[in-house]
């Protein structure tokens, strides 16, 4: 009767001291980017004041901008239009939030191939395109112009 007087104590001042309750939380993903139209899987691990994982922690999820990237209960991503979004896990009363970004496929500029002449203007066109090569609405453009040994470059930022 002794020895497990002694036990139930010492299992009731780990639970006081924080011992498997959640201290902290661990958010993975297999890339800080996702591509507009496609989804990602989050994986969260939940630990205690020890370090050891939290058995059967439920952990809830939140997207900071559902346009950019919508979050279920399981922690999948699915990525909508072109823009940073944060994704927020929480345990209990501990969370962590993470910023990713959503990306282009592709983005495609026209004219391919333009020779300016000093004086002269050009008329460009950027449009990017999701996973499933469809555009994406609502894109607004920025231009850069660099030069490079004398040949200029247009490079266009999605904003």
């Amino acid at each position: 009767m002794r020895t497990i007087l002694v036990f139930l104590v010492l299992a009731s001042a780990a639970v006081r001291s924080g011992y498997g309750q959640a201290t902290n939380i661990l958010v993975s993903a297999p890339s800080p980017s996702v591509i507009s139209g496609d989804v990602m899987q989050l994986n969260a691990t939940v630990r205690d004041g020890a370090g050891a994982v939290v058995p059967g922690a439920t952990v809830t999820w939140s997207s900071s901008d559902v346009d950019v990237a919508a979050v279920d209960s399981a922690g999948r991503i699915t990525a909508g239009r072109l823009g940073m979004f944060g994704i927020t896990a929480q345990s209990g009363s501990v969370s962590i939030h993470v910023r990713l970004q959503v990306l282009p496929q592709r983005v495609e500029v026209t004219p391919k191939d333009a020779v300016i002449l000093v004086g002269k203007t050009q008329q460009y066109k950027a449009v990017a395109y999701d996973k499933r090569g469809q555009a994406i609405p609502g894109v607004v453009w920025s231009w850069r112009v660099s030069s490079y040994r004398g040949i200029n470059f247009f490079t266009p930022w999605a904003s």
